[in-house]
């Protein structure tokens, strides 16, 4: 999924939240066979970019362990060429070191996504 997405900021909006902005590379190849007529972005390239902005903002190489709850209430149409808008809620497990983290994803005015996963730091 490399050069899929320009993430353009990644910025703290209070301790534990934060807020990103993406843009789509438009002529990516996963777009070829992710239809090629009607392209639309694959819902797992959307988890993706959640878990590499929540990797930047908590400057940790993430992985996730568990998606609790993902749900998709509309497409990413890559031709609209829309701004990808994120804003998540992180929090530290405490007892597992597991972090709790919430986001929702819109593309343009349109919300795409709501989820809530655990992620944990690879290697510990």
């Amino acid at each position: 999924m490399k050069k899929l997405f320009t993430i353009e900021s990644v910025t703290a909006t209070e301790p534990g939240n934060f807020r990103a902005t993406a843009r789509l590379n438009t002529t990516h190849e996963v777009f070829q066979g992710h239809f090629p007529e009607v392209p639309i972005l694959p819902g797992v390239c959307s988890l993706y970019l959640i878990r590499i902005c929540t990797e930047t903002i908590l400057g940790k190489k993430l992985q996730y362990v568990a998606v609790g709850t993902c749900k998709f209430s509309s497409v990413v149409e890559p031709l609209r060429e829309e701004t990808l808008l994120m804003n998540a809620k992180t929090e530290v497990q405490e007892e597992t070191n597991e972090i709790k983290v919430s986001a929702e994803l819109q593309y343009g005015t349109h919300p795409v996504l709501k989820m809530q996963a655990l992620m944990k730091e690879v290697g510990i």
